[in-house]
């Protein structure tokens, strides 16, 4: 029995002087860095990422100076563009929007003095007999016409 007693302290013994890690940690024990050693200098990825920011800066600055130099030239050419006289195409528009505007009317209106002042110069005997609709009074205005009835 005693020996199972021995077994079992020493079993113990053996658990709590043995590291336990969990789920979430390395097996590995790391020594300690140099002290001579610095993360910016001598680790790439810090290297490479502070380059990086760098870069992304220097270009978001270009593009800031860009972009008011732009801005900068289209006011100066808003400006140049206040002073120019456009007389000639304010007239050119202007007759093209009257010439639509009064083209239907327009039309409408000369049909109109057509037909009204196209009538003084008919007969007026031709003008009864258009109205009568009489064959017989058509006949004696355009003898060599024939008519079917």
């Amino acid at each position: 029995m005693a020996a199972i007693i021995a077994q079992l302290t020493r079993s113990a013994r053996l658990r709590r002087e043995r590291k336990n890690y969990g789920t979430n940690k390395c097996l590995y024990t790391l020594k300690p860095f140099d002290k001579t050693f610095d993360p910016l200098v001598h680790n790439r990825y810090i290297l490479e990422k502070t380059r990086w920011e760098a870069q992304v800066s220097r270009v978001e600055k270009e593009d800031e100076l860009i972009l008011k130099a732009y801005r900068e030239y289209k006011m100066k050419k808003k400006m140049s563009k206040a002073g120019v006289d456009h007389t000639w195409s304010h007239v050119t528009e202007s007759i093209v929007l009257i010439f639509l505007l009064l083209a239907l009317p327009g039309t409408y209106l000369a049909i109109e003095l057509i037909f009204m002042y196209g009538t003084a110069r008919i007969p007026p005997d031709l003008l009864e007999a258009i109205m009568k609709e009489d064959d017989a009074s058509f006949i004696q205005f355009f003898p060599n016409s024939t008519t079917s009835s």
